[in-house]
Formats: structure tokens, sequence, C-alpha cells
């Protein structure tokens, strides 16, 4: 297993809208918090299960930027100066689309590229994932059929 992760806290890059946001690494601790603040967040009673969807989606954006954004560049108030850092404006900034849906795919990129390599184990060269020999009765590459039905 390959850790390609930050160790420290690090500028993430969101060039299509003129942003920098420096964030502390992406762990277990932060994704599952903003996890349960998102749900803690949400009484839906009587929604679908795609707006629920929808709506947890725009609670974890928010709360895993609360956890994880420490300070900004490119972030600006109504009247042009620099806006604050907080709780209240990291929420508006990931609620807008597709600020926080952009801001979750890449923040989470580097803990998803360890997910895709699961055991570790590089492809075989042949491309497949399992690179042993055959070792079960009948995994000789031949085709087996089912006898036909009696009846």
């Amino acid at each position: 297993m390959r850790l390609k992760i930050h160790r420290e806290p690090y500028w993430l890059d969101l060039p299509s809208f003129a942003l920098r946001l420096k964030v502390k690494p992406a762990s277990t601790a932060i994704v599952a918090w903003a996890r349960a603040a998102a749900i803690r967040e949400l009484s839906l009673p009587g929604a679908t299960s795609d707006e629920r969807r929808g709506l947890i989606e725009a609670a974890f954006a928010r709360a895993l930027g609360r956890a994880a954004i420490i300070e900004w560049e490119g972030v600006t108030a109504e009247d042009d100066a620099p806006a604050p850092l907080g709780d209240d404006t990291i929420g508006a900034l990931m609620d807008l689309y597709p600020i926080g849906e952009m801001f979750i795919a890449v923040y989470l990129a580097p803990i998803e590229e360890i997910a895709a390599e699961k055991n570790g184990s590089p492809p075989a060269r042949s491309g497949t994932g399992a690179a042993g020999e055959a070792i079960a009765d009948g995994a000789n590459g031949k085709t087996l059929h089912a006898p036909p039905a009696s009846g």
C-alpha cells in the first residue's frame, strides 16, 4: 500500500474558480466527523430519496469544508473585500454549485486513490488483478457446461 497522503496542511487549488484553500490533510477522523455532522444537520421527514441524497451531499460538503479548510485565497464578501474565514462563510462557499461538489472530489482524491489500490497488489502484466496459477478443479481454461436437465 503506497501512502500518498499529505501529512501537513497544504494548498488545494480550484483553478476554475480562482480559489486556493489551505486544508488539513484528509483523514478518517475528518471524513467521519463530516459525515456525522451532515446527518445531524438534517431532518428530512417526507423527503424523497433523491432529495435526501442531494441534501446530505450538500450538508457533507459544508461539514467537510468546515473541518478541513484553515485558510483561503480568492474568496470575497459582497463588498469585494476578502471574506473572513468562519463556519458561516465556509458553509456559504460550499453551497455554491459546483464548488462544494468539486471540493469534495479534489480534497478526497488522495483517499480515493488509496481505496482504489485495495490491498496494494499491482495489476499483473496481463492486465488482470490476479496472476496466480489455476488451482481449482476445472480451471484449465476449458468451458464447462451444466448437464442437461432431466425430466
